[in-house]
């Protein structure tokens, strides 16, 4: 069945590739193929992270998906929620603080030529760029979680799909994200083979999740031999809600479980119900925690480290 989305964006992008332009400053846009759940935000935060450590002054923007101040807006460590600027920009903002200039707005251009009119900012980072056909970057990411390429993924709203697979060809560097899964050599070979049949042939990348550690709101650590003999329940609105419950599941974690849509805001009511619930520990993603304005200390989420060479940069 062919989506009403697929054509929609296929005269979308036949027309940008006509006028694209490019952008008018040095920029890294990360983005992806799929709707949500690729890992674009964790390798983004890695790469400005690594920017930061050459001493480049780094500029953030993002649309701000699901945000309540609707209007352009300009950040340099100030206080916001995620309520207010998205959950997505509000990681950035944690992070980083005042050490990047983050840009909320449809118009990524439009933003970028403000911040360079007010901060030295030298490089942007784009987080989920890649439809915004209307301009070229100086490098094009593109990440995909692997099982994309075990099973065919549908259009949205059947599938996850924002474009086709024949997207791939327009990045210039790929990044395939094995999240909690192991990395083996026949996943390089089976990849190529895959990646063949697109057109790609340039160079790609590996990706994974490095567990550390439970924690708190409070910044507390808590052992994984602590939990594993407690009542859990776990809970998460991200894109790929499978892979969260099934990285507890190879930590031989029991647990409850309900989830989300991706970019879920929790009404007070579901927050009642959640907490009402006589568990132990309850487990969530550093994407929702961050939405609990006075998160209980018996809910925890795992920090997790990105696993990926970045020289391609």
């Amino acid at each position: 069945m062919i989506s009403p989305y697929q054509i929609i964006f296929f005269i979308y992008k036949f027309f940008y590739s006509k006028i694209q332009k490019q952008f008018p400053f040095p920029s890294i846009c990360v983005g992806s193929i799929l709707i949500g759940g690729a890992g674009k935000t964790p390798l983004g935060v890695k790469i400005v992270e690594k920017l930061i450590n050459e001493n480049k002054k780094v500029g953030v923007i993002l649309r701000g998906y699901k945000r309540k101040i609707k209007r352009d807006l300009i950040i340099k460590g100030e206080e916001y929620s995620p309520y207010e600027i998205s959950d997505e920009a509000y990681i950035y903002l944690k992070k980083f603080k005042d050490k990047i200039v983050i840009g909320l707005s449809k118009k990524r251009e439009k933003i970028a030529e403000e911040i360079k009119k007010n901060f030295d900012v030298q490089i942007f980072v784009l987080d989920d760029a890649f439809q915004y056909l209307k301009y070229r970057f100086s490098k094009n990411i593109l990440i995909l979680p692997y099982k994309i390429f075990l099973k065919k993924e549908n259009f949205f709203p059947f599938g996850k799909l924002r474009e086709d697979y024949g997207g791939i060809k327009r990045a210039d560097i790929l990044v395939i994200n094995k999240k909690f899964d192991y990395l083996k050599e026949e996943d390089k070979e089976f990849i190529k083979k895959i990646l063949k049949r697109f057109g790609f042939e340039k160079n790609f990348y590996f990706m994974s999740y490095i567990f550390k550690y439970f924690k708190n709101s409070k910044d507390e650590i808590i052992s994984l031999e602590k939990i594993k003999d407690k009542k859990i329940f776990a809970f998460c609105g991200i894109g790929d809600a499978n892979s969260f419950f099934n990285f507890l599941i190879k930590k031989n974690i029991k647990f409850e479980k309900i989830k989300f849509h991706d970019h879920h805001f929790y009404s007070k009511k579901e927050i009642d119900e959640i907490f009402s619930k006589n568990y132990d520990y309850f487990i969530t993603t550093e994407k929702d925690i961050i939405k609990f304005k006075e998160p209980p200390n018996n809910l925890i989420y795992p920090e997790i480290d990105v696993k990926i060479d970045l020289n391609f940069l």
